[in-house]
């Protein structure tokens, strides 16, 4: 016995492969991932230095997430929130800190977490501890500015 199909299900069949494929793609793009599960936390930052969402969230170089979506409502705190979401096969202690730094020479930033010691894990939704890196262009900056300020004032003494 051979299975005769109309053309109408299979052309309904092919758009409903393409539309599946077209949501899949997206996510990709945005850089989610839909085949592993993941839990989302949060951070709160003074100012997030061009932070970007879809920026990797790394535990001693190694990629276990990414930045999901990153927001500043100042009605209701002065700190830029960010969440991400880390792949949940990883345990994060609770006294972990999420420390923004330079990802690279162009100046990208992303998300390190500097897992701590308690044996207490976070759960999902849980705030980690905040900490930005200063990279190489503001360090370099406020050297520079004292060098400035010191030849001022060599200056002016002669």
């Amino acid at each position: 016995m051979k299975l005769k199909l109309s053309r109408e299900f299979k052309i309904g069949f092919f758009g409903i492969l393409m539309i599946a494929a077209l949501y899949w793609g997206v996510n990709f793009l945005k850089g989610t991932d839909l085949f592993t599960s993941s839990v989302h936390y949060y951070a709160a930052y003074d100012q997030v230095n061009g932070l970007q969402p879809s920026a990797a969230v790394v535990i001693k170089g190694y990629k276990v997430g990414t930045i999901s979506d990153i927001s500043y409502d100042p009605q209701r705190s002065n700190n830029v929130v960010v969440e991400f979401a880390i792949k949940s096969k990883f345990k994060i202690p609770k006294d972990t800190k999420a420390r923004i730094f330079s990802d690279g020479i162009m100046g990208g930033k992303s998300i390190e977490l500097e897992l701590g010691r308690s044996d207490a894990y976070l759960h999902e939704g849980d705030t980690l501890f905040s900490e930005i890196n200063k990279d190489f262009l503001e360090v370099a900056g406020s050297e520079f500015e004292f060098l400035k300020q010191r030849a001022n004032d060599v200056i002016s003494e002669m």
